[in-house]
């Protein structure tokens, strides 16, 4: 950090009144360390997140709540072997496939409540959908609806968020995150989305009005179609290494302000040549034959009543069915062990102590963010 800074200076031969670093977690956690050790070298720099990496912890965050009481079944029957738990980081695209087992079972859950579910009316999820979850008194069934709820649509949005270039959806996304990160220990990523959160509402508003128009790309000029700048940076350097070019050839080259239209061109020879949007995978034409299967499950393991009261969730990792309301929130409810943690009123995975979300927060501001 301290090179990239260096250099920055050099190049402009000053140093700017505003620096803005955007950049991913790693990045901003350790800009974020430069400031607190060394406050007045570096108060001019801005430190953003721009939330593609976000939005894939966000994702393995659902897998460590949400994976006993739903997500384990459905990636036996998908035979998804490469998303679980387990997952730290981006390594061996892991972005993707999360992505993928997730899209799927939001798109078989609507199919499901809106072509096979008789009661409450399918009408009455797209007309009053809080009084719809009011009415569902099944156990599975509010169990899907809660994962669509605080994961499944959410996951979605991080998407749509990038697409459409709304940081303001991001901005509501980070919060619910943050809360996320909490409860599932990700410690690293509940900071990132609190730096993210400050980085925006704690600055003056001319520089937030920058920041939003600078986290997205659109890498071939399309309206909609754009990634978050993180992502457009590693479909970059992917791009880079397909290329397959010599040492002179990036010396002579891809350092010089000829490496952005290079990258257009070579982006958009992909996309006339290939059906894939460069960066952005969107929905695979065989996700028809996950959404057949997984709404055939649906049926049978939950059946088209979900209104009479049923205390068993037939999703339990172990295929047999568990008690939903009699069994520790921890395991069994984790759309209510977010907010319980958020409240102060349990602990999250790794904690030693409860503490309520504003207690969190002042603490790491003082002592880990701005203060020596």
């Amino acid at each position: 950090m301290l090179c990239i800074i260096r250099w920055i200076h050099d190049f402009l031969a000053a140093v700017p009144l505003v620096l803005i670093l955007l950049g991913d977690g790693q990045t901003v956690l350790r800009m974020r360390d430069l400031k607190r050790l060394h406050p007045d070298a570096h108060k001019h720099v801005l430190v953003c997140n721009d939330g593609f990496h976000s939005h894939a912890h966000f994702m393995f965050a659902v897998f460590i709540l949400w994976w006993d009481c739903y997500l384990q079944r459905l990636a036996n029957l998908l035979e998804k072997e490469k998303v679980g738990p387990h997952l730290k980081n981006l390594e061996h695209n892991t972005w993707e496939h999360s992505l993928q087992f997730i899209l799927p079972i939001v798109v078989a859950t609507f199919v499901f409540l809106t072509r096979h579910v008789t009661n409450p009316p399918p009408a009455l999820l797209l007309r009053d959908p809080a009084l719809y979850v009011a009415l569902v008194q099944n156990a599975s069934g509010i169990v899907m609806l809660e994962f669509l709820r605080h994961a499944g649509l959410p996951v979605m949005w991080w998407h749509r968020a990038g697409r459409a270039e709304d940081s303001h959806i991001l901005d509501d996304l980070h919060a619910l995150a943050f809360h996320v990160y909490r409860t599932s220990h990700k410690t690293s990523s509940t900071q990132i989305s609190l730096m993210h959160l400050l980085s925006i509402f704690g600055t003056h508003p001319e520089l937030r009005g920058f920041i939003r128009r600078h986290m997205f790309v659109s890498q071939l000029g399309r309206v909609g179609a754009s990634v978050y700048s993180g992502r457009a940076m590693e479909v970059g350097n992917e791009m880079q290494k397909e290329r397959n070019l010599s040492s002179a050839v990036f010396d002579s080259l891809l350092f010089t302000q000829l490496l952005q239209p290079m990258m257009h061109v070579y982006r958009a020879w992909k996309a006339v040549t290939s059906t894939v949007e460069p960066g952005d995978i969107g929905f695979r034409a065989n996700i028809v034959n996950e959404v057949e299967k997984l709404v055939e499950f649906f049926v049978t393991e939950v059946g088209t009543d979900l209104v009479t009261r049923t205390d068993m969730n037939s999703f339990w990792h172990t295929g047999q069915q568990r008690n939903m309301r009699g069994s520790d929130v921890r395991d069994s409810r984790p759309w209510e062990w977010i907010w319980q943690v958020a409240e102060g009123r349990s602990r999250g995975k790794g904690m030693a102590a409860t503490e309520s979300w504003w207690a969190y927060t002042q603490r790491h501001i003082r002592d880990h963010m701005f203060y020596q």
